[in-house]
């Protein structure tokens, strides 16, 4: 039979007219070469192809590549002439829709890839498994190039519930093709176990369209995933995913991922049965949101333990309305909250239900409280204790035990009239003679405490001294200088000195071959910062006085031989916090600091037994409170006090501000011709922060500064401060905060203002000026660096009032531009750690000192933001003394150098009032101005803006 003349029409094989079915090797031969034309991309081929069709072998479809399946696919359509194929006429016809399934089945998994596309749904629902599996193993094998990979799209959801469904779905998985699948199929898929327990962290994240497929994960898929704890999903596919995505995951989850969670995300996430039920006692959740409404604590599950609710401690508001519901829906939850929150208000128990308050239970500093009135005993540490016990429901004295009343006095006396006319046993000749007032209401005041005032004389104090043995030194600061370590024998609690005792560092330094006639005794800053940092200033008092003075160091109780470990307690759990406390941390407090620094004047009485010898105080920052609480608690005990760099004092002293600022501009020509008087600047903020629309410039500030008009006058005001202030810390980094708000009022040219304001903006990230250098000094030990744990720890004993007196509200109420939320982030960060186990400690009580006996010198930098002007300038106004001198310096910030420091030590030590002299000439030979501060002639991309 001889082949068909259009077989070999236009065909480079035209010559060879032989019988090719007599001659099966040529045949091979022609559909061998043909498919490796078809193979290199040769289209012609393909016509020839076409031609003789029915006499294909089975080799050829076998031997189809990638390229050559693309070369017969792209001919499908290029306008050949139509032929009769398998005796039908098709247009446009392509060699693929002829393939019979065993070919199909034949066809290389490259090949297939291509021509599926076009198969018809009966090619494809009918693939054999052998090819099935070839396609993919083929996808295994290799990482798939989305350019070449099947058309996703037209898979039957067969193949996907087959035998080799699990691994086709792994690899359109690894290789991010998912998105791809028809949403009717993968909708089915992910919502079963079998495909969504496939589901791996590492690829969740391969897809275009992050929007589709991760809609279609339900929790429960979610929860499947597996990897969740060890990989972070990308931010735009946390993003991607619905609210309660993570609600049903039991296990944890990468930090990375929940920081990238929206608000409801990390809520659901934290708060579902799983975690509540799986929570150790290190307390890993965070719970701020919990409470907001009661419609999200009653998805909970009712059943908790009390540690459920560990830590860290909510920064929530709680409402009688929302607690009384608590109450009932879950005990623990509501003990845990009333007994580690910072502010309750008066009426919190007033609606509860008593049987709710009878049952509630909590988990203070890892020990259960399992009883309601011992929950309720717990806040006697508040400020209004007893107004929220004056405001129980009467009812709930009803089913009160004798025991249960008679166990907590404070509660006794703070109960209602009505509530005690309540009680079962109120006529009970036992009950009465437990409680008299059970019988006559004039005994309720009895039972209130009187405040006590321990060791308010030395002599009270001397009782506790014990004699320090001196040894010397590892190292010494100066040649001259005899240097002796000790330890101080302190009583834990002061109120309870037959109690437990610890031990705290002390230094003492001497000139060589001197007989001293003053001590001072130095006090390092912090709290929990080196105090030897104060060595340069030590031995120039020492030289300067030629060994009149002797010097002696206290190391903060908590730090050195029975110190706290000095990382940040942020970074610990709170069972690693107290596990690893060498004693109580309840005990670090100011007042107890102050006790020790007044046992140790006195226990050093003895060291140089001359008569009439002066003993005083030296401190800066925190140390500067602390001397002034010692001569506080001790006024005729200290002959001098030099303090510089004091700080606020709750309710007591000015506020934060940047007053210093603005009195520093008035002292400059340039600044004052700018800003004028510092009423002045504050009327030209508020009319800034009053009206957005007030000119074009100030739209801009606003729009920058994403400032919303809908705000209170202080809280854009605030909202400025924090904004234009790199660093409150850091004077010269508030320098641009004038400029900047002056040049947006007066807007002379808006084009010069953007320029200058984006060019400040970008500057604010950035150091703009050149940070002095660091001096190597002397250490002892290896002790210069500060304690974090003592700093948290301490600061939320004399900060604990910027908590509760609101001290955002009283910035805010004087239109304060002082980003005070960066001062009350270490009391807030320390109580949301350790505020449980504080709760109940005597809070240190600091007033200005009244004394007929010390002299006080208070330094204050004028550009010190750390420790600003107006606190050590209100302080000293208040504190009564025989003599008092202020110093002010005009261009230091929270430095105080040494050598003049020492000056002031030798002065008030040696020459009393007399210390003022020549004191003017000093300060001016150090207070020299900074260059450039306000014209700004150092930053060229500012300069100008004013």
């Amino acid at each position: 039979m001889l082949p068909n003349s259009n077989f070999v029409s236009g065909s480079r094989l035209h010559s060879q007219s032989r019988d090719y079915s007599d001659h099966s090797a040529q045949y091979e031969r022609f559909w061998g070469k043909v498919l490796q034309r078809i193979n290199l991309g040769d289209q012609d081929a393909v016509w020839e192809a076409r031609q003789h069709w029915k006499s294909h072998p089975v080799s050829f479809t076998k031997g189809i590549s990638r390229t050559g399946a693309e070369t017969i696919a792209a001919t499908r359509s290029t306008g050949a002439p139509e032929y009769t194929i398998s005796g039908s006429l098709r247009p446009h016809s392509s060699l693929f829709y002829d393939l019979n399934l065993e070919e199909v089945a034949h066809l290389k998994p490259e090949a297939y890839t291509v021509f599926m596309q076009f198969f018809n749904s009966v090619q494809l629902q009918t693939v054999s498994s052998k090819s099935l599996e070839h396609l993919v193993n083929y996808y295994e094998r290799s990482p798939m190039d989305p350019s070449q990979a099947m058309p996703v799209q037209d898979i039957p959801y067969n193949w996907l519930t087959g035998k080799f469904g699990n691994r086709l779905f792994t690899a359109l998985h690894i290789n991010g093709l998912l998105y791809k699948l028809p949403a009717t199929t993968l909708k089915r898929l992910l919502s079963t176990e079998r495909f969504c327990s496939l589901l791996k962290a590492e690829y969740i994240g391969f897809v275009e369209a992050p929007g589709y497929p991760l809609k279609f994960l339900a929790p429960e898929c979610v929860a499947q995933i597996r990897n969740l704890d060890s990989v972070a999903l990308a931010p735009e596919v946390v993003r991607a995913m619905n609210p309660a995505a993570f609600s049903k995951v039991k296990a944890d989850i990468h930090p990375g991922t929940i920081l990238e969670m929206s608000k409801l995300q990390q809520i659901l996430f934290n708060y579902n049965e799983f975690r509540f039920q799986e929570m150790d006692r290190a307390g890993r959740i965070n719970w701020q949101d919990l409470i907001s409404t009661v419609d999200n604590f009653k998805k909970l599950p009712r059943v908790f333990e009390p540690y459920d609710i560990a830590y860290p401690i909510p920064r929530v508001s709680l409402t009688k309305e929302i607690f009384a519901a608590l109450t009932k829906h879950s005990p623990a939850i509501a003990g845990r909250l009333l007994v580690v929150i910072p502010i309750l208000p008066d009426d919190i128990l007033s609606l509860c239900d008593p049987e709710a308050l009878h049952n509630l239970r909590a988990y203070k500093c890892l020990q259960p409280i399992n009883s309601g009135i011992d929950v309720l005993g717990v806040l006697d540490y508040h400020l209004n204790s007893r107004q929220i016990i004056a405001n129980i429901p009467s009812d709930y004295c009803r089913h009160l035990s004798l025991d249960d009343y008679v166990k907590y006095t404070w509660i006794r006396a703070s109960l209602s009239r009505g509530c005690r006319a309540k009680l079962h046993f109120k006529t009970n000749p036992h009950a009465i003679k437990q409680a008299p007032e059970l019988a006559d209401e004039n005994y309720v005041a009895e039972l209130f405490p009187n405040e006590q005032n321990h060791f308010t004389t030395e002599e009270e104090l001397a009782v506790l001294a014990t004699a320090i043995a001196w040894s010397p030194c590892e190292t010494f600061p100066h040649p001259s200088v005899e240097c002796s370590q000790g330890l101080l024998s302190v009583p834990l609690d002061y109120e309870s000195p037959s109690g437990e005792w610890i031990n705290v560092d002390v230094y003492r330094y001497v000139l060589e071959s001197s007989t001293p006639k003053s001590k001072v005794i130095m006090l390092a800053g912090g709290p929990g910062g080196s105090l030897f940092h104060y060595l340069p200033t030590t031995v120039q008092v020492l030289l300067d006085t030629n060994g009149s003075v002797a010097a002696y160091h206290y190391e903060h109780r908590g730090k050195g031989t029975q110190g706290f470990p000095s990382d940040h307690i942020s970074t610990r759990s709170l069972y690693n916090i107290i596990s690893t406390a060498p004693f109580d941390m309840r005990y670090l407090t100011v007042e107890n600091a102050a006790l020790d620094v007044s046992l140790l004047a006195k226990a050093t009485e003895c060291d140089f037994p001359t008569a009439g010898i002066q003993i005083g105080l030296y401190g800066v920052s925190y140390g500067a409170a602390l001397a002034h609480h010692a001569v506080q608690l001790f006024p005729n005990m200290f002959d001098y006090a030099v303090i510089a760099g004091v700080p606020p004092i709750p309710q007591e002293t000015d506020i934060y501000n940047y007053n210093g600022l603005l009195l520093h501009c008035q002292l400059d020509q340039f600044c004052r011709s700018k800003i004028g008087t510092v009423d002045n600047f504050k009327a030209v903020l508020n009319r800034i922060a009053s009206n957005r629309h007030l000119n074009q410039c100030t739209g801009y500030f606003y729009e920058q500064l994403k400032i919303e008009e809908q705000w209170t006058l202080s809280r854009k005001i605030r909202s400025i401060g924090e904004q234009l202030v790199l660093s409150p810390t850091d004077a010269m980094s508030a320098r641009l905060l004038l400029p900047i708000i002056k040049s947006t009022f007066d807007c002379r040219h808006f084009g010069v203002y953007k320029r200058k304001f984006d060019a400040a903006m970008s500057l604010k990230k950035q150091s703009i000026y050149e940070p002095i250098p660091v001096t190597t000094r002397t250490e002892h030990g290896g002790q210069f660096d500060g304690n974090h744990t003592l700093l948290s720890i301490v600061s939320l004993d004399y900060r604990l009032k910027d908590i509760k007196f609101n001290a955002i509200k009283a910035q805010e109420d004087h239109l304060e531009l002082f980003p005070i939320i960066n001062c009350t982030s270490i009391a807030r960060n320390a109580y949301s750690h350790v505020g449980e186990c504080l709760a109940g400690r005597r809070i240190s009580r600091i007033k200005p000192a009244v004394t007929g006996k010390t002299f006080f010198v208070v330094a204050q930098n004028l550009l010190d933001l750390i420790t600003p002007l107006d606190a050590g300038s209100d302080l000293f106004a208040k504190i009564e003394a025989p003599h008092k001198w202020l110093v002010r310096m005009d261009n230091l910030q929270h430095c105080y150098p040494d050598a003049f420091m020492a000056n002031l030590i030798k002065g008030a030590a040696l020459d009393g009032s007399g210390i003022s002299s020549g004191l003017q000439s000093e300060i001016d030979a150090i207070d020299l101005p900074i260059p450039n501060f306000w014209e700004l002639t150092d930053l060229p991309e500012i300069e100008g803006i004013w």
